[in-house]
């Protein structure tokens, strides 16, 4: 279960601007709280005061602005973001400089075009409040109703580019992918996967494939072990890591034209798996750097939390079918590289068997 959080001292609060002493923030985190400890009446009134609270406070700070916007004085300047700040500050505006001082904590002038109209509709849009949304998704998911969970889901969807956080939508997501999969719709899962690797710039699907992913699959293609391929790529997507272990699953497992998505999806699943357990040695052990698969995996056993990490991330699943995947593309000699060192590695008798089987049903 992927559960939110949130942290108003890091959060975008308005709060100054609302005549009410509490902070939708505050009470949002309330509600998460409640929903942790499966209180999920009091965690919907939460929500719900939560959303109240934001409406009000973004009424506010859109209230202190429109007054200082509308005296001539201002209106003469047009629509100039920066002129516009300039003469606030002549006129000692000061509350309504509070309020763009506040959307510039993590804003600046060019994401609005330099426009106060663009800025005005993007405050005006934080009255959507995604991240309640979210959890009100959640708190009806976990008490069965599906429908209602899947349509603030969907909310909270449309209304993700006013996340505080922005790679929340990347939870939000995975959580939509969850629901489907739950209710047997593999068709919305799917589509809600590839958004999520949408959000990585090296992710294409077949015939539509970067330039920097052609070149991994041709690096694959032409050689007769994966050192090659682990040495020269590295991928730090984290958050497209399960992603790509079920879009490789589910594709490995649909008949009819999908092994090249499945190729595609596993490569990166296994490539992102090795550039963190790379990053998380480097980290743990100053002398040690990479030099093989085979070290790499070998060398994880000694840190306990890693292990831990790969076992939640389905990590030597992964690797497992992507040696399944090459494999039955023809790339053999591949697949049986690494079957073998993950047979002589792995601390999980179970993967260690399903290595082992393969090897010995090899033909």
């Amino acid at each position: 279960m992927i559960l939110v959080s949130f942290s108003p001292a890091f959060s975008l609060d308005f709060s100054e601007f609302s005549k009410s002493d509490e902070s939708s923030w505050v009470a949002l985190e309330k509600a998460r709280l409640n929903y942790q400890n499966k209180d999920f009446g009091e965690a919907l009134d939460g929500v719900l005061r939560a959303k109240d609270l934001k409406r009000e406070e973004i009424q506010g700070a859109l209230n202190i602005l429109n007054e200082a916007l509308s005296y001539e004085a201002v209106r003469r300047i047009g629509d100039d973001i920066v002129r516009i700040r300039e003469k606030l500050e002549e006129r000692k505006s000061y509350k309504a400089l509070m309020v763009l001082d506040e959307v510039f904590v993590s804003k600046n002038p060019g994401d609005f075009g330099n426009s106060m109209k663009n800025l005005l509709t993007w405050l005006q849009g934080l009255v959507s409040f995604p991240e309640a949304l979210f959890l009100e998704g959640n708190i009806y998911s976990a008490e069965g109703e599906f429908k209602l969970a899947q349509e603030y889901y969907s909310l909270a969807w449309e209304n993700n580019i006013y996340f505080d956080i922005p790679d929340e939508k990347y939870s939000l997501l995975y959580k939509i992918a969850d629901l489907a999969d739950f209710t047997g719709d593999t068709e919305k899962k799917e589509q809600a996967l590839l958004l999520v690797v949408s959000g990585d710039p090296v992710f294409a699907l077949p015939g539509n494939e970067t330039g920097i992913l052609l070149s991994m699959k041709k690096n694959l293609s032409r050689k007769e072990n994966l050192e090659s391929f682990f040495l020269l790529y590295r991928h730090d997507k984290w958050f497209a890591l399960k992603a790509y272990h079920d879009l490789a699953e589910y594709y490995y497992g649909v008949e009819g034209g999908t092994m090249e998505r499945a190729f595609t999806c596993s490569m990166l699943a296994s490539s992102i798996i090795v550039t963190k357990l790379s990053y998380a040695l480097s980290d743990r052990e100053v002398d040690w750097h990479y030099k093989d698969l085979k070290n790499l995996l070998k060398t994880i056993s000694r840190h306990p939390e890693i292990l831990v990490w790969m076992d939640e991330n389905k990590c030597w699943e992964t690797l497992l079918l992507f040696g399944d995947i090459l494999n039955l593309r023809g790339n053999d000699t591949l697949a049986f590289n690494l079957f073998e060192i993950v047979s002589e590695t792995s601390v999980d008798e179970d993967v260690r068997v399903g290595a082992l089987r393969r090897l010995l049903n090899w033909n």
